[in-house]
């Protein structure tokens, strides 16, 4: 009697089997199927002791594996044989090692009791050149006067992998900004939450509970080199980012905020004094004021400014929750102190979107602005300033003649591409005394 055995049993996806055929009419030739999928073509005589030894690939697929053998030009099924396919089961791989030193579980990460002083004592004892990483699903309550500080710190990287931090700091000082930086160089922050407790953001009240010492992040005097990206800032009671010369003899420079979602706040971010700044595919939502604030001050080294600012990819929806004051999308107005000496070169806002302008109702005296807003028409010198492919939907509903965008002594001006919607005699673009190349076209106002 024709039998077939088959090797190895059970078997693994793709793993050669053996197939040992007994008891064949050695004067006949076999032919073998696997599984049913068709006949093989090739058919083989038995040895004349009626045995014979052939090896196939099972394939990858398979789940059993049932070998068929009959006489070639016969329809008799001679022998079959059975074999089980093993389930590989992959483990997953371990999940990567933090990467870097991590706060230790002697701090509470529920968020039930401050740990500020705590947070910097361990961020203090950590070397420059050092990961100090905030495990996933940690939260942290930052109380006193103290955010996460790390002033005067270099080469560190703070990695919030998704951590939370709730901010209920004191607001006595610019310390309980949720990350203070001055005299820092070279660092990097990402991958945190942060809650800053104005329970009013998105509302005409969120100004009653505005505490300017409470930003999202200060980045003061003689910081270098600083990139802050994937950050959910979110109810922020001060500024978001605010830059400037605050407690240094040098504005901040190279600066890089990207990819952060910024919601509440005074202003959505704040320059006062800096070089080299870029702000890159955020989200600023619900700001109280404007949305980007260009403002020089007194306090600042040399009266204040910028150089070399880009805006770019940038989603805003309801700047101006504040109504009673004059909320733009963009704003490059120094304090009247510092216009004969204050610095604004090179301002270029490009590629965004006002999903929504100015909250309203009202807008102090610019209510019904249209969402692309900017103002920097003050008297002081301004060189090279570019705002093109900017989108909104929100109109202008002003009459009047009154513009949207509007520039004063500005030397090199270039405003192309940008859509926004004017209805009752508005106008896109107002700009006196502007000298060197002028550059206006391709804008939308339908």
């Amino acid at each position: 009697m024709a039998s077939l055995i088959l090797t190895p049993n059970p078997i693994a996806p793709s793993q050669n089997l053996r197939i040992d055929g007994a008891g064949f009419d050695p004067k006949q030739k076999v032919q073998l199927a696997l599984d049913g999928a068709g006949w093989t073509t090739n058919y083989f005589r038995p040895a004349a002791d009626g045995t014979f030894h052939v090896g196939v690939n099972v394939g990858s697929a398979v789940k059993t594996q049932t070998v068929t053998a009959r006489y070639a030009g016969t329809t008799i099924i001679v022998a079959t044989a059975t074999i089980v396919v093993q389930k590989v089961v992959v483990p997953p791989p371990p999940p990567p090692p933090l990467p870097g030193i991590v706060v230790p579980s002697s701090i509470d990460a529920t968020g039930q009791t401050g740990v500020s002083t705590a947070l910097n004592a361990w961020i203090k004892a950590q070397a420059n050149g050092s990961v100090l990483v905030f495990p996933p699903g940690s939260v942290y309550r930052l109380d006193g006067d103290a955010g996460l500080n790390v002033a005067g710190r270099n080469h560190l990287t703070l990695e919030g992998t998704g951590s939370r931090l709730i901010n209920k700091t004191t607001g006595a000082s610019g310390f309980s900004a949720s990350f203070f930086l001055q005299q820092s160089e070279d660092l990097v922050i990402k991958g945190f939450a942060v809650d800053g407790g104005n329970t009013a953001t998105g509302s005409t009240a969120a100004k009653a509970q505005v505490d300017e010492s409470i930003s999202a992040i200060a980045i003061r005097g003689d910081c270098k080199r600083i990139e802050v990206s994937n950050i959910n800032w979110d109810n922020i009671r001060g500024f978001g980012p605010i830059l400037g010369s605050d407690g240094g003899k040098t504005w901040p420079e190279d600066i890089s905020i990207h990819d952060c979602i910024i919601r509440g706040g005074e202003m959505g971010v704040g320059i006062v004094a800096a070089r080299r700044v870029k702000i890159e595919r955020c989200q600023v939502n619900d700001s109280i004021d404007t949305a980007f604030d260009l403002e020089p001050d007194a306090s600042q080294v040399g009266g204040g400014g910028f150089e070399d600012v880009l805006i770019s990819d940038c989603d805003i929806t309801n700047y101006g929750w504040g109504q009673s004051l004059t909320s733009w999308f963009v704003a490059a107005c120094p304090q009247d102190a510092v216009l004969s000496k204050c610095v604004m070169n090179g301002l270029t806002v490009t590629k965004n979107r006002v999903h929504a302008g100015a909250a309203g109702p009202a807008n102090g005296s610019q209510t019904g602005l249209g969402g692309l807003g900017v103002r920097a028409d003050k008297t002081n010198a301004k060189h090279n300033f570019v705002i093109t492919d900017n989108v909104t939907t929100h109109p202008d509903t002003r009459s009047m003649s009154r513009a949207t965008m509007n520039f004063a002594n500005v030397e090199n001006l270039t405003v192309t591409g940008n859509k926004q919607p004017v209805t009752n005699g508005a106008l896109l673009l107002s700009d006196t005394g502007t000298t060197g190349t002028r550059v206006v076209s391709g804008n939308t106002t339908t």
